[in-house]
C-alpha cells in the first residue's frame, strides 16, 4: 500500500511571488541555482513570475501537509511534439532540506507529465557540486546522460561541471509500479 504523500501540488499564483522574493536573497540557495554566477545571474522572483501563464511551462507550488508553501517545480521548454521538458525544483525553506519532500514533489510532478500530460521524456540540468539534488533525482529514476565541463565559471574563476540528466516515461512508470 502506498504511503500518504507528505507534499501536495498545487498552482504557482502570484501571491506565492512574494515568499520567492525572500528566497532570491538566499545566497547558498542561489549558489545551487545557479543565480550568482557571472553573466547568469538571474532574479529568482522575476523568472518565476514570467512562467505563470505561459504554453510551454508549467510552474507548481510545493506545499507540505500542512498547506505550507514550501518550494515550487516547473517543467520549462515544453516540447509538445517531442514531448518531453525540463524540470527545475526549488525547496526554498530551509528547514524542509534533507526531509525527502523534493523527492516526493519530483515524484509527483513525474506523474503528472507522464499520466496527465503525455510527455515521454523529462531532462534536467544539475550542478555536480549538488549532491542533496542528485541524490534526489536518481531516487526519482534519472539518469546522468552527459557531464558539461567547466560550464559555469563563479566570480573567483572556479569552473563548475552540470550533469544532465534524463528519465525516460517508461522507466518512472516501471519504478512506481514495481
Amino acid at each position: 500500500m502506498k504511503s500518504k504523500s507528505r507534499v501536495n501540488l498545487r498552482a504557482f499564483t502570484p501571491e506565492d511571488l512574494q515568499k520567492v522574493k525572500a528566497w532570491n536573497d538566499d545566497e547558498e540557495l542561489a549558489t545551487f541555482l545557479g543565480l550568482k554566477l557571472p553573466g547568469e545571474e538571474v532574479d529568482y522572483y522575476k523568472r518565476c513570475q514570467r512562467l505563470l501563464g505561459k504554453r510551454n511551462s508549467r510552474i507548481l507550488a510545493i506545499e507540505d501537509a500542512t498547506g505550507y508553501f514550501i518550494g515550487e517545480v516547473e517543467l520549462n521548454q515544453i516540447a509538445w511534439r517531442r514531448k518531453e521538458a525540463e524540470l527545475h525544483i526549488c525547496i526554498g525553506e530551509r528547514k524542509y532540506w534533507g526531509r525527502g519532500l523534493g523527492t516526493e514533489a519530483v515524484l509527483a510532478v513525474l506523474d503528472m507529465a507522464f499520466v496527465d500530460m503525455g510527455l515521454k521524456s523529462i531532462y534536467l540540468r544539475v550542478y555536480r557540486h549538488n549532491l542533496r539534488a542528485i541524490r534526489c533525482y536518481e531516487k526519482c529514476g534519472f539518469k546522468k546522460e552527459a557531464i558539461l565541463r567547466n560550464r559555469f565559471r563563479s566570480e573567483c574563476g572556479q569552473g563548475y561541471d552540470v550533469f544532465l540528466m534524463k528519465i525516460d516515461a517508461w522507466e518512472h512508470i516501471s519504478l512506481t509500479t514495481a
